[in-house]
């Protein structure tokens, strides 16, 4: 067995491979619209004659997606819906219908932006360059995970007729088709998702390629002209980064619209696929939830690793012109770099990809979620949240014991359990605290004794100034590494804590008002008490995260600096409390917080 382990090794997986392989596997069934030469790997447009099999799934898939979106448009506004339209058949008909229509999107754009595409392909072809980051391989073994569901998901789907007859939406096209024999209505639906289904896998996950192997060159590209190791010189460095402007501008242009399109309708599908997974499990077949198990999977994959690479690009773009502006060199070489363009993801006309854009992502995903889970009623059962311990307890192993004996071991277990989770809370919550007062205290000590020098008189000589402020620019690169060093402990710990709490308060507040006088004392007190620590937090403690940002961009404006203090000040970054890799908390996180709060337990408490 150990010389089995020895001798078995994982596949390289890089995600060029991943789109090589996929290449590979979707045209051992029929041409696709770009074809890659097998030796250089370089594609260009396929001969219109070979395209027949790819046009006329692709013509065949539009004309589904436009009638399914009329369909669900007359049975919006019609005044007599359709009998034999359900719950679950109008999600599919959604999903289905958005899908569809996301692949006529890029069949328009493989159409109409075919040459562009390829001079893209081949530009980034040559700027490529290997990388051994663990990172990058993560995301290629996610990529090759599109094999697997382009082999599974249409055969699953495709055997929906056989599961309920009226789950999918070609049901609705041969239930008034009397000339053909039930066998042959099976055949022909059994075909129809199959084929549609397929074509449209195909061409969505080779998009997704496409995309994602753009967006990692880039990036490598971008950060192998940022390390002045590798390129040392201005002239090598500056040439390099006009080309990868000019791959980012045939970039944009040929996926403007399928990234937006694609964000819009990926969110709409995610929040109906999350409803499935959760509410309709028992409902709906096992064909619709490994297919939607497999798409969410996919669509969390990309928005946790593709979004992030695509806002590194606007970061590092800025990372190259703050190192080159703190160099010194003549002055058309500074009109240059002002020239420079920011790289960066256009989605649509709307904005560009930022660090923030995942976070924004899940936040909308979730939130209209679970407003489409309080569209359903819910019976919530008081016992479960009165008295967990119960359920331990009412076994037939502890039969014999007294109900006395059991309510005080019951006792016995809540109040150091309840103790220790408070003392760890409480605890956290005063050294963070703490240290977020000492750092807004040096830094306003800082920025005061700055705002002071420059109103000193000449008594003072220049090189009294300099080294004072050379000690005072010590002091702030100590409080970034300790602030850098802060981020990376409380980097899970500081999200959780502020997303748990929200939902407990958003829960005792239904208790404190809902369930007032059917709830023991003891949980009103509790209730009432949890809500005034948590808001009081938040109005108390988030303003004091906020001040260390404010603090230190108030410290990066000092005035009546030499030229080279000036350059050195750039260099700092701004101190910050980071919220794991979402955002950082900023003067109107305190706000956001409270009438997020505010919202959602006002939508709890009215659908409930």
């Amino acid at each position: 067995m150990n010389k089995i382990c020895k001798n078995f090794s994982i596949p390289s997986h890089t995600p060029f491979q991943a789109l090589q392989r996929f290449t590979i596997l979707s045209e051992s069934f029929y041409p696709q619209f770009l074809t890659w030469d097998r030796i250089s790997w370089e594609p260009r447009p396929t001969p219109k004659s070979r395209l027949v099999p790819w046009m006329l799934f692709s013509i065949f898939v539009a004309l589904l997606g436009l009638h399914f979106i009329l369909i669900l448009i007359r049975q919006l506004v019609a005044y007599e819906k359709d009998p034999d339209i359900n719950i679950s058949m109008g999600l599919v008909l959604i999903l289905v219908a958005g899908a569809f229509t996301l692949t006529t999107t890029v069949v328009f754009i493989y159409m109409f932006f075919g040459n562009e595409l390829c001079l893209l392909l081949r530009s980034l072809k040559s700027q490529t360059q290997q990388t051994s980051e663990p990172s990058f391989k993560r995301v290629g073994l996610f990529l090759h995970g599109f094999l697997v569901i382009l082999l599974t998901s249409p055969l699953a789907l495709s055997t929906l007729p056989l599961s309920g007859h009226n789950i999918d939406p070609t049901y609705l096209y041969v239930r008034n088709v009397s000339f053909f024999s039930p066998h042959w209505k099976m055949m022909l639906r059994i075909t129809a998702i199959f084929l549609s289904t397929f074509h449209t896998t195909i061409v969505l996950f080779s998009c997704a390629l496409e995309i994602a192997n753009a967006i990692i060159t880039l990036n490598i590209s971008l950060k192998l002209i940022i390390n002045s190791n590798l390129n040392p010189h201005y002239v090598a460095s500056m040439k390099r980064y006009r080309q990868l402007q000019i791959i980012n501008s045939i970039f944009n242009h040929v996926f403007d619209y399928v990234i937006s399109i694609g964000l819009l309708i990926s969110s709409v599908c995610g929040i109906i696929m999350g409803y499935i997974l959760i509410k309709l499990t028992g409902t709906v077949p096992h064909n619709i939830i490994f297919a939607a198990t497999s798409v969410t999977c996919m669509m969390l994959g990309l928005a946790d690793w593709l979004v992030p690479m695509m806002a590194e690009l606007d970061s590092n773009s800025r990372e190259f012109v703050r190192s080159w502006k703190l160099k010194r060199f003549s002055a058309y070489a500074k009109k240059q770099l002002r020239s420079c363009r920011q790289l960066n993801v256009n989605v649509g006309e709307f904005f560009n990809m930022t660090k923030e854009s995942r976070t924004e992502v899940y936040e909308r995903v979730i939130y209209y979620m679970m407003s489409l889970f309080e569209i359903m009623q819910t019976c919530i059962k008081t016992v479960l949240l009165l008295y967990p311990s119960y359920f331990w307890f009412r076994e037939s192993f502890f039969s014999l014991m007294t109900p006395q004996m059991k309510i005080l071991l019951r006792v016995l277990l809540i109040c150091p359990i309840i103790l220790h989770t408070c003392i760890n809370i409480f605890g956290f919550m005063i050294i963070i605290v703490n240290l977020a007062i000492a750092f807004r205290t040096s830094l306003s000590c800082m920025s005061e004794g700055g705002e002071n020098s420059s109103k000193i008189s000449e008594v003072r000589t220049t090189f009294q100034k300099l080294i004072e402020f050379q000690k005072t620019l010590l002091k702030y690169r100590q409080l970034q590494i300790i602030n850098t060093v802060l981020n990376q402990v409380f980097f899970y710990i500081i999200p959780m804590s502020l997303l748990i709490p929200f939902v407990f308060a958003v829960g005792m507040s239904y208790a404190l008002t809902k369930l007032m006088g059917r709830v023991p004392f003891s949980i009103t007190f509790l209730a009432a008490t949890m809500i005034s620590t948590i808001v009081s937090a938040a109005h108390f403690v988030l303003p004091v995260f906020a001040d260390i940002f404010l603090k230190s961009a108030k410290f990066m404006r000092l005035d009546k600096i030499s030229n080279h203090q000036m350059r050195q000040l750039r260099s700092c970054r701004k101190l910050r409390i980071s919220v794991a890799s979402f955002y950082f908390i900023d003067e109107d996180s305190r706000g956001n917080f409270l009438s997020h709060l505010l919202d959602i337990t006002v939508q709890f408490l009215i659908s409930v």
